[in-house]
């Protein structure tokens, strides 16, 4: 049976969306539309995850986690807070009220389902552990951050608030080194930022995984830019994370990484043996299950063409799979009989989890039986075979089922990009006007309602059209680019950049008063008059208005509101 996740939303549009991501997903999504109907549902249905809004009419979303962790038979329900706020302190109050997570709105639809499983299977698997050592402090997981830059280390420690894990700072090696000695009883999860001098990044990395006494804790590694990558798999990375961070895919990536931790990195373990020492992660996983080392280097040896594959042994099943959640097994092989685990729910838990259902089984049968074979097809078995069989078929298999999966990661990669093109603008990155819309009539509604103030900005390049026919499209659409990178890094994390037109952008200021928008707008202004305002060899000046309006004191609905700030442009332009 699948999962089931709570979604506990006033908004329909927002509620609708997060269902059918969680529904296509292969979960199964339970919805409540305030606090009440959500405490119900709960305590009916007992659901493995609650995602609940903060905002809530009547009893908000924090009073009603705090209604849930006090009830005996829900404490053990983990709760993700859901909420437009991007700030410390609104999501210190989630944590204070018993939210084990804390994902900001507009959700990210490219990494929402990624973030989810991290935050669902985490928790799944920590649950006995939950209930029996409540008063245990040594379950609060151990992050051991070595970064020299301040602001990173504050954007990570800000991103990762919600797990309740203890982020310890060490900029270098003598940090490292004295932090292992003062926590001797335990680290679990290394990130590696950037280290000063930066050319020892990675072989900090390296010394950490060389160490008897660290090599089994899993590595984050923070890497800018492609160069970096192979790099990063080269010093002993787990898992790597490019720049500028996202919140979602770093909380998904640290929770799956600490998950790992619980049964050690299966690459440094006992039983679990690699074959093909020294390749990258870029080449193809073969996870080999409860298998004699000596076919399954046959194999490897047969499976030699244009192309390198990784193997992986594991002898326990309950190790192999720990991996495999991981999301960087390619195809998996294990006999039709597991000392340890049921083949046919093997195959029902990999192909059940939206992050592991595109990973191709093959099963290796002896007398398998036809009732047992049509049990395996339906949980999800891609391939099986009768043992004995040549070796030459047998790696044939495994090559065409990784071709198989190759196809079934590109066509995932299109319909996420698909999905994220419909709310984001292709050259900027920005939000389209069409969702700028959708999401401005829900802030203002709820703006009113709550009595919060919410603004917006209408920015302008002023003889866009002058500029194109001199200089070209293409120094055109750069210009453009730039001017939307320096307006989404002057606004807060809470607010909303959108491209409002081709030559034309907007920024939604929502929870705000006069004085700090103002702050905001001055700051937006400055940014584009330092990068557009001079002259070179290349360009002319180019010349903004802007134009700023506030709800409710000067407009109550979507539509006023915008009027409101165009028509500020307008008189921006004439002066």
């Amino acid at each position: 049976m699948s999962k089931k996740i709570l979604i506990v939303e006033d908004n329909v549009l927002n509620l609708k969306l997060t269902k059918k991501l969680i529904t296509m997903s292969g979960l199964h999504a339970l919805t409540a539309y305030n606090a009440e109907d959500g405490i119900r549902m709960a305590r009916a249905e007992k659901p493995d995850l609650i995602l609940m809004d903060i905002q809530l009419p009547g009893i908000n979303g924090l009073d009603a986690t705090r209604i849930l962790k006090n009830d005996k038979a829900m404490s053990s329900i983990p709760i993700v807070a859901l909420s437009a706020h991007a700030m410390q302190e609104e999501m210190n109050k989630a944590r204070e009220a018993g939210c084990n997570g804390y994902i900001t709105k507009p959700l990210d639809t490219r990494t929402f389902l990624k973030t989810l499983h991290g935050f669902l299977f985490s928790e799944i698997d920590n649950k006995e552990d939950r209930s029996d050592n409540k008063g245990d402090s040594s379950k609060t997981p151990r992050i051991l951050l070595a970064d020299a830059d301040p602001e990173n280390r504050k954007l990570v420690k800000n991103y990762l608030s919600g797990l309740g894990a203890e982020i310890i700072n060490a900029a270098g090696e003598n940090g490292i080194s004295a932090s292992l000695n003062v926590f001797s009883d335990g680290i679990d999860l290394l990130i590696v930022g950037f280290v000063s001098p930066e050319t020892r990044r990675f072989e900090t990395a390296e010394a950490f995984r060389a160490d008897s006494a660290t090599a089994e804790i899993p590595i984050l590694a923070i890497t800018n830019g492609p160069s970096e990558i192979e790099r990063a798999w080269s010093a002993g990375a787990d898992a790597i994370i490019g720049m500028p961070l996202s919140q979602t895919e770093l909380m998904e990536k640290v929770c799956r990484l600490l998950n790992l931790k619980k049964g050690t990195s299966p690459c440094m373990k006992n039983g679990c043996s690699p074959i093909s020492e020294g390749l990258s992660a870029a080449h193809p996983v073969i996870v080999f299950i409860n298998l004699d080392e000596k076919n399954v280097e046959k194999i490897m040896n047969a499976l030699v063409d244009d192309k390198k594959y990784r193997a992986l042994m594991f002898s326990e099943t309950k190790e192999a799979l720990e991996y495999i959640k991981s999301g960087r097994a390619d195809v998996i092989c294990f006999p039709v009989v597991l000392q340890d685990y049921n083949p046919v729910s093997l195959c029902a838990v990999i192909k059940s989890q939206e992050s592991t259902s595109g990973i191709q089984i093959l099963v290796l049968s002896k007398n398998m039986g036809t009732e047992k074979r049509i049990q395996a097809i339906n949980a999800g078995c891609d391939d099986y075979v009768d043992m004995p069989v040549p070796i030459s078929e047998l790696s044939a298999r495994i090559r065409a089922l990784v071709k198989k999966k190759n196809r079934f990661d590109a066509l995932s990669s299109k319909v996420e990009n698909a999905m994220s093109s419909s709310i984001t603008d292709r050259q900027t990155g920005l939000y389209t006007y069409s969702y700028f819309r959708h999401y401005l009539d829900i802030e203002v509604k709820r703006s009113i309602r709550q009595g919060y103030s919410i603004a917006v900005m209408v920015i302008e390049m002023n003889d866009f059209g002058k500029y194109t026919d001199i200089h070209g499209n293409q120094t055109s659409e750069n210009a453009i680019k730039e001017a939307a990178a320096i307006i989404t890094a002057c606004i807060r994390a809470v607010d909303f950049p959108a491209r409002f037109s081709v030559h034309k952008f907007a920024v939604i200021f929502p929870y705000t008063d006069n004085n700090e928008v103002m702050i905001v707008a001055e700051r937006i202004k400055k940014g584009l008059a330092e990068c557009f305002g001079s002259v070179d060899a290349w360009h002319e000046q180019i010349f903004f208005s802007s134009g700023l309006a506030i709800c409710p004191e000067e407009a109550i609905d979507c539509v006023s509101l915008i009027h409101k700030a165009n028509s500020r442009l307008i008189e921006s332009k004439s002066e």
